[in-house]
């Protein structure tokens, strides 16, 4: 046999029937089908695909299987692959199909999943964890869009189709092919193959019709990896010229050498840029040296200061007084006030009311149930200034007064948010020098730190006389 001209072998897709996780169960007392004589395993009973031609190139396909499952390849449905590696580089913006809708035995039908690489668009149909009612026939039908489909030339434009692809891995008993086309269409010539990959023949068609608007193939016995490929050649006119959809003559492909030339220049270009960066890096690694000895010097002469400023400002001078240990806690230093103190005054605003509110229960002052709080005593001699605030800020004032939280309110969270930040302010006021956190120090000697490491990694020279002049400014405000 000859080998088929590579313009006919452009092709919809490859579609293979796989043992898949997919598809709805129907009930188990599904009656049981026979297959066709001479058709013992599982096969494609009936193949039929509708190739709708628009004016503007694309095609509107239907395709209808309807294949007989035994369980053995078939256990829960079937799955799609369209050739990804027969495309024109217009049409490489996009995938192989679009607006895919699936039915099966006419209700919708899930896509589980795709997957796509340099060969293959692959759809797989049906659910994972459902398998297929076996000895049985069931009827998929797909429909998809093909943009840019039809292939321009100047002497023709070609629906150049490989209908049922030759890795098809069931035989196929009765097969129907139907290509529509504009009214007026006019058809230079066309060609069909049915059989094995390269075939120059149609032995396994049975009828052929062909009217103004469409033509039918039928045919039928179609074997383990044989498929159809259809080419109907029209006049040039069928197509409308259009932007980003070129005809494919010497001018298409002079343009399409430019563009690899393009892409290898760039290419070129990118590689001299990648060795210019790399000869810059060289050159830089060479002053890493005096940078790094430039930062532990800088580094040095900052712990020097930050020695100087701890022990002017952050070493206690007095002799602390003896601590006397005491069995009982102080009386005006509530929970609230010593966890303010021990934290140094980094305290959440929220957990602080809380203490002090539990102080407040705890001194017999008010009472907790649930979500209330009730004033139970008017007693205030061993309550705290920042525990009386709380009372004044969720108006707690009286006794018998209570301050419920079992249902949101604005207002509510508004007085709470009030007094912990009255109750953070008092205590703040209160012991204020108590501890001393020198953070303007330690935020000042953080960023000449990072100055030095920034301006060393730098301007070398520049880095010296900058840092040296802060080294001098920090000595001046010590002595």
């Amino acid at each position: 046999m000859t080998a088929l001209p590579a313009s006919a072998l452009r092709s919809v897709g490859l579609f293979i029937i796989a043992a898949l996780a997919w598809c709805i169960a129907l009930p188990a007392s599904a009656q049981r089908e026979q297959p066709a004589p001479g058709y013992s395993g599982e096969y494609i009973d009936e193949f039929r695909a509708v190739f709708d031609i628009r004016p503007n190139g694309t095609l509107e396909v239907q395709e209808t299987i309807k294949v007989y499952v035994k369980g053995r390849d078939i256990q829960r449905g079937i799955y799609r692959a369209f050739p990804n590696d027969r495309r024109e580089a217009y049409q490489t913006d996009y995938l192989p199909i679009s607006n895919l809708r699936v039915k099966r035995d006419g209700e919708p039908e899930n896509i589980g999943k795709t997957e796509i690489d340099s060969q293959y668009y692959k759809t797989y149909f049906g659910q994972s964890d459902v398998k297929l009612p076996t000895n049985r026939f069931y009827t998929w039908q797909l429909n998809y869009t093909v943009p840019k489909a039809i292939l321009q030339f100047d002497e023709s434009d070609n629906f150049d189709w490989n209908v049922i692809g030759q890795d098809w891995e069931f035989p196929i008993r009765e097969w129907e092919i139907v290509v529509r086309y504009p009214a007026g269409a006019a058809i230079l010539e066309d060609k069909v193959y049915t059989g094995v990959t390269n075939t120059t023949t149609a032995v396994h068609l049975n009828e052929k019709q062909q009217t103004p608007r469409e033509t039918v193939l039928r045919g039928s016995g179609l074997a383990k990896k044989e498929g159809v490929t259809y080419v109907l050649r029209f006049s040039p006119e069928l197509i409308a010229p259009q932007p980003g959809y070129p005809v494919i003559n010497q001018a298409y492909f002079d343009e399409l050498e430019r563009e690899e030339q393009r892409l290898l220049e760039m290419e070129e270009a990118t590689r001299q840029a990648a060795a210019a960066a790399l000869t810059k890096l060289k050159a830089e690694e060479s002053l890493e040296l005096p940078g790094a000895l430039i930062f532990l010097t800088v580094s040095l002469m900052l712990s020097g200061v930050s020695f100087l400023v701890w022990g002017r400002v952050g070493k206690q001078k007095t002799v602390m007084p003896m601590v006397m240990p005491q069995f009982e806690p102080p009386n005006m230093v509530g929970p609230a006030a010593s966890r303010y103190i021990t934290r140094m005054g980094n305290v959440d605003r929220l957990k602080l009311l809380v203490t002090g509110i539990v102080s407040l229960a705890v001194k017999g002052a008010v009472k907790i149930e649930g979500r209330n709080i009730e004033r139970i005593s008017p007693k205030e001699s061993n309550l705290t200034p920042a525990e009386i605030g709380i009372l004044n800020d969720l108006n707690l004032v009286l006794t018998g007064k209570s301050f419920s939280m079992k249902n949101r309110s604005d207002n509510k969270a508004k007085m709470l948010r009030k007094a912990s930040q009255n109750m953070v302010k008092k205590l703040k006021d209160e012991y204020r020098d108590s501890f001393r956190s020198n953070w303007p120090w330690l935020l000042g000697l953080m960023f000449l730190l990072n100055l030095a490491w920034f301006l060393a990694c730098g301007q070398i020279q520049l880095s010296i006389v900058i840092l040296l002049g802060f080294f001098n400014l920090v000595l001046t405000l010590l002595s």
